[in-house]
């Protein structure tokens, strides 16, 4: 309950600027539903970004409220077939994924909720796909993940 509190409130404060503070240097950026569109004061954002050095984790809530995880980066482009790949969280256990590919997106949706409690407090995500390894440090996952709504459409 706290953390959806903290969630809410991180969303009102920083909306305007689309910003919500994660750790020092880096933060969580929230959007509508377009990429370019910062959410208006008192509207939930819909999606979230968090830049790393070699991939960006990017979050959405589908419309049966779940964790769609994406990882992406400009270079990328497998659009049109199912990505087997892997995902570790904090250096623990390696967990199969199918990413689902839109140009430099492959999205994840999470439906273990032993795997959605991992992400909620990550620190270090680490994706293998079919054309690489990459890894990022991250935080505030879970507060970033529940101060969004569904994207409307």
């Amino acid at each position: 309950m706290i953390a959806r509190v903290l969630a809410f409130v991180f969303a009102a404060l920083f909306s305007a600027q689309g910003i919500a503070f994660a750790q020092e240097g880096q933060a969580w950026i929230f959007r509508g539903a377009r990429m370019d569109e910062i959410p208006a004061p008192g509207v939930r954002p819909c999606r979230a970004l968090w830049e790393g050095e070699t991939v960006n984790t990017r979050l959405l809530r589908s419309r049966d409220d779940k964790l769609v995880l994406i990882a992406s980066w400009h270079t990328w482009d497998h659009t049109g077939y199912p990505i087997p790949g892997t995902l570790r969280v904090d250096g623990g256990e390696t967990v199969s994924v199918t990413g689902y590919s839109i140009g430099p997106l492959v999205m994840v949706k999470v439906e273990d909720d032993q795997l959605l409690q991992a992400l909620r407090e990550a620190r270090l995500l680490q994706w293998s796909w079919p054309w690489g390894e990459f890894s990022t440090e991250i935080s505030g996952l879970g507060v970033a993940f529940d101060a969004l709504g569904p994207c409307p459409g």
